[in-house]
């Protein structure tokens, strides 16, 4: 055999003992999801996050995947009702956990998937610990193994917000603040977001009665709207009853521009789990510009690129796949697309005082109260295959 040929080939000889070991770590975690917590061979915390480790040695990315379920699902952490703690408990509550399991062998990448992993099944305290966790050795301790790149300060903010940790949530909207007049990571999306936010904050008052009006229109999206809504990923679901609340009276006039915020966000959320995440080794292939960081959403600018092309073949069959292929990649769904693009960079760029109640009038008529947004939310789903329908 030629020799730079066998070369070649050596490169994707499979190590017999490495293969060995991959088999052992899929077996115990099958048998970790099928055994009971209280059976003798039950994993203990540290096993389990040995176990985690191991997996993403070989996956090597993030967000996890369900491989990690039955491995983060039993550990006591996972378990425990952080809900009853307040900002201070939660700021402390992963390293204490780690502390008591002598744990300190993740790196960053690993610990952004545990907070990922909490996020995405809306446990919300779990995930403002991790990030706590995350923030205090990037940012406050600047620990080299930890780079700043992995701490994401705006998830973090909206996650204290969801959780009424107000003055954290405050405190968080100075931070990203003082980032971007510094030119450090923060984008000016983020920016804009986190001045509209503190603006929210900073009256609680107003936050009991927010607070009262989301309820009942969750009651009423869920009559209305529930058979979307609960199709939508979870962190889509929470923007989508957040717009839905600004989009009426007074919040609307209160802060016009929040609206557009976060019906911007939910598409942009329910694209990159819907769409991009499942399909971006394919998308990959021939999108023209470079996408998103790992981990994060497509921009409104980023998925209008990808669904108008002008001639991308390669593009459309991804988009094929999904529920309203026909509709979705239209001119009817994209003017809309383009004026809520255009609506929140003008927000954004004008600041927030800047823009006023009829503007975002005139977005929400053609967005919202047209009824499109439901449309393009319910376009992103994929195909039922037709043997289910």
């Amino acid at each position: 055999m030629d020799k730079e040929l066998q070369q070649f080939l050596e490169q994707f000889r499979v190590d017999p003992e490495e293969e060995q070991k991959t088999q052992e770590l899929y077996n115990r975690i099958q048998q970790i999801s099928r055994g009971s917590p209280e059976t003798p061979d039950a994993p203990s915390d540290r096993e389990l996050l040995v176990l985690i480790s191991r997996l993403f040695s070989m996956e090597g990315s993030t967000p996890f995947s369900k491989q990690y379920d039955p491995l983060i699902e039993r550990l006591s952490f996972t378990n425990q009702d952080l809900n009853a703690l307040d900002a201070d408990g939660l700021k402390t509550a992963w390293r204490s956990f780690l502390k008591e399991n002598e744990w300190d062998s993740f790196i960053a990448p690993e610990h952004l998937g545990m907070a990922e992993w909490y996020e995405s099944h809306s446990m919300t305290s779990h995930a403002i610990a991790v990030y706590e966790y995350l923030y205090l050795r990037s940012f406050v301790e600047m620990n080299d193994d930890m780079p700043r790149d992995f701490c994401d300060i705006s998830t973090l903010l909206m996650l204290c917000k969801e959780r009424k940790l107000l003055h954290r949530a405050r405190y968080f909207c100075e931070v990203i603040e003082d980032l971007y007049l510094a030119d450090k990571i923060v984008s000016l999306e983020d920016y804009a977001d986190a001045v509209l936010i503190k603006k929210v904050v900073n009256s609680y008052a107003i936050l009991e009665t927010l607070d009262s009006d989301k309820r009942s229109i969750t009651d009423r999206l869920n009559l209305e709207k529930g058979k979307l809504l609960h199709v939508l990923h979870p962190r889509t679901q929470s923007l989508v009853i957040d717009a839905t609340v600004w989009s009426s009276e007074p919040w609307r006039k209160l802060e016009p521009a929040t609206a557009i915020l976060y019906w911007a966000k939910a598409i942009e959320a329910e694209f990159r789990f819907k769409v991009y995440e499942p399909n971006q080794r394919h998308i990959n292939q021939y999108q023209t510009f470079e996408g998103p960081p790992k981990g994060k959403n497509c921009t409104l600018g980023q998925i209008s690129k990808l669904l108008y092309p002008s001639s991308n073949l390669g593009l459309k069959t991804v988009f094929a796949r999904l529920q309203d292929a026909a509709w979705i990649i239209s001119q009817e769904a994209r003017n809309p697309l383009e004026t809520l693009q255009k609506h929140r960079n003008q927000s954004a760029h004008a600041g927030s005082s800047s823009y006023t109640p009829r503007e975002s009038q005139r977005c929400l008529r053609e967005i919202y109260e047209s009824g499109w947004i439901w449309r393009f939310l319910q376009a992103l789903q994929p195909a039922i295959p037709r043997g289910l329908k």
